[in-house]
């Protein structure tokens, strides 16, 4: 197998090591995070072969497990924060395990940067970061995600304790959705409706303790549970939350942006852009677009290499005695494919490179309350996580049905569908023929004598004429000479039926 993709690239004439360099934006960077790996592969704790076998619980603290592993070789070897962080990011490449506290230097620690002052930096960043408190970032809600202006959830001021009283006042305004809330998280930066003396003054952040911190029971008011099994996201233990009354002190609440006194008085301050209460959301969301080409790149990797070694079929220029086997990639149809998709794994994570380097410029910016960028970001972010997780998700979906992957085995079952589909049009092309010849066509067939005629199309004259079967029968019939007709054309201009067909579908 080695020997046989050792070949495939050596048909190539571009250096691998050259485009390692471009794609992950430098050489150092491309060797710093080469070394990163090397910590993990070298570590037998970060053998994953078997965690999809697992049951869903050993999953999640396998991923667990994995990830404090992290922690700890980051500090073993003295690594800097940027490169503890790149770890981070190694360790989920390399694994495809997203662990429950990713959420926690992802948003949590970013969102306390961002939005709490220096004094309330002060009293948790030192937890934080060395793990006493482990967050989660608990915005959505079951009837409001990314709607943030729709969130339900209340932080009430009340005078007479100097506290917020944080309440899910509907059902739909449960938190829902969020990473670590179920098992891992003790406190969480909660999106809430600030109220004042009767009067919403619109959504704030605030920082509620979940969890007791030496027993990890859920707090009084805090109904807290597990949604359930996810498809291919059991490492993480997305929650919810029904907050019932509970308070927390009114310095609490997230205020670099806006600040509420001990009467109960808002005001914003100056010099700090409201807009920095969603940042982190774009952020998270400008972040996707990297992420979601190296995650494409996986996939059509994996595709690409097993096309490489899977043999199926013969070649039909060797005649019909011909016993060497193709490789699947050697078939036109799997190489429009994928090849595509890896073209676009290279275009998404180049992007997303160029996009990094736009969110620390306007990361900086946003801390100098600088917002001249935020709404070239805004959509920037919004544009890109649609065209590139739409380009992903379905060439994702391609790679798996040409591997039969799971749920999709009937695509390949007993004939790859692209390959029957070139079936159907032989079949139809020797009916073609054998009505030109004069030849007996079957019955279901006899339309194709109109082929090189206009078809006596139904025209509906009246609603129940659209109603009536032979209408659709007939504008099909058409529709399918039209198609048959100008197949006939690409297979006659062709080389070979093969090319003809290829060609036209």
């Amino acid at each position: 197998m080695t020997s046989t993709l050792d070949a495939e690239r050596a048909k190539s004439g571009l250096s691998a090591r050259e485009i390692t360099y471009v794609l992950h934006k430098s050489q150092s960077h491309a060797e710093k995070l080469e070394r990163l790996e090397a910590l993990l592969v070298a570590d037998p704790v970060f053998n994953h072969e078997a965690i999809n076998y697992l049951p869903r619980s050993e999953q999640y603290k396998r991923a667990m497990q994995m990830s404090g592993r992290v922690e700890v070789l980051a500090r073993r070897h003295g690594l800097s924060e940027e490169d503890h962080e790149l770890l981070r990011v190694v360790f989920q490449g390399m694994t495809g395990c997203a662990a429950s506290t990713t959420l926690h230097t992802l948003m949590f620690i970013k969102n306390l940067t961002l939005l709490f002052t220096d004094e309330q930096q002060a009293q948790w960043m030192p937890l934080a970061k060395d793990w006493k408190m482990v967050g989660c970032y608990a915005q959505t809600e079951l009837g409001h995600g990314s709607n943030v202006r729709g969130l339900e959830t209340t932080a009430t001021f009340v005078p007479e304790t100097d506290e917020f009283e944080i309440h899910s006042p509907t059902l739909s305004s449960i938190k829902w959705w969020p990473g670590a809330l179920a098992r891992t998280a003790n406190f969480g930066i909660v999106y809430a409706r600030l109220i004042l003396h009767g009067k919403d003054h619109g959504v704030h952040n605030f920082m509620v303790q979940l969890r007791d911190l030496e027993t990890h029971e859920p707090r009084p008011g805090c109904a807290m549970g597990d949604i359930g099994p996810k498809i291919g996201f059991h490492n993480v233990d997305n929650g919810f939350c029904k907050f019932d009354r509970v308070r927390i002190p009114r310095a609490n609440m997230a205020m670099r942006a806006a600040s509420v006194d001990r009467r109960g008085r808002f005001s914003e301050n100056d010099g700090v852009p409201h807009e920095i209460l969603y940042f982190t959301m774009l952020q998270t969301r400008l972040g996707f677009v990297r992420s979601t080409g190296l995650g494409l790149a996986k996939g059509a990797t994996i595709a690409i290499r097993y096309s490489a070694v899977r043999e199926q079929g013969y070649d039909a220029n060797d005649g019909p005695t011909s016993s060497t086997e193709l490789k699947v990639l050697d078939y036109q149809t799997q190489q429009y494919r994928l090849f595509p998709l890896l073209a676009a794994a290279y275009a998404i994570t180049l992007t997303g490179n160029g996009v990094d380097a736009f969110t620390t410029q306007l990361s900086q910016q946003m801390q100098r309350g600088d917002t001249r960028l935020l709404n070239v970001g805004h959509a920037i972010s919004c544009g890109l996580k649609v065209l590139t997780t739409d380009i992903a998700s379905a060439g994702l979906e391609t790679c798996r049905r040409v591997l039969l992957g799971d749920l999709v085995q009937t695509v390949t079952a007993e004939g790859e569908n692209y390959v029957l589909a070139q079936q159907t049009a032989r079949a139809l092309l020797k009916e073609l023929a054998a009505f030109r010849a004069g030849r007996p066509i079957p019955d279901s067939m006899k339309y194709i004598a109109n082929i090189d005629q206009p078809v006596d199309t139904v025209r509906p004259r009246s609603q129940q004429q659209w109603l009536e079967p032979a209408t659709y029968v007939s504008a099909f019939q058409q529709r399918f000479l039209h198609q048959l007709r100008a197949l006939e054309r690409n297979v006659a201009a062709s080389a070979s039926t093969v090319a003809g067909i290829q060609d036209h579908s």
